[in-house]
């Protein structure tokens, strides 16, 4: 388990490129769902959620597949329109 907690909360060059924790909240978001799509399949569980709320934004278990995750993150509409590639 990772657990990540006031990331740079005293610097200042922090402080002067967000606008607010929210903005920062949400960069972090995007960059924890790409590595859960990404390592879908590798055994690696990913959750991220937010300071003071109960629920996670992105849950992402150990056990699902990168078509999995991409249907946790962008719904299943999103997984409807895919297209398999395979190289040989």
């Amino acid at each position: 388990t990772i657990s990540v907690e006031d990331l740079f909360y005293n610097l200042n060059t922090r402080k002067k490129a967000f606008k607010s924790t929210n903005e920062q909240y949400f960069l972090i978001l995007d960059v924890v769902t790409k590595y859960a799509i990404h390592y879908g399949n590798s055994g690696t569980s990913f959750v991220c959620k937010k300071f003071g709320t109960s629920c996670p934004d992105l849950h992402a278990p150990k056990d699902s597949s990168i078509l999995e995750n991409i249907k946790i993150v962008y719904g299943q509409n999103l997984v409807n329109e895919l297209l398999e590639l395979k190289a040989e």
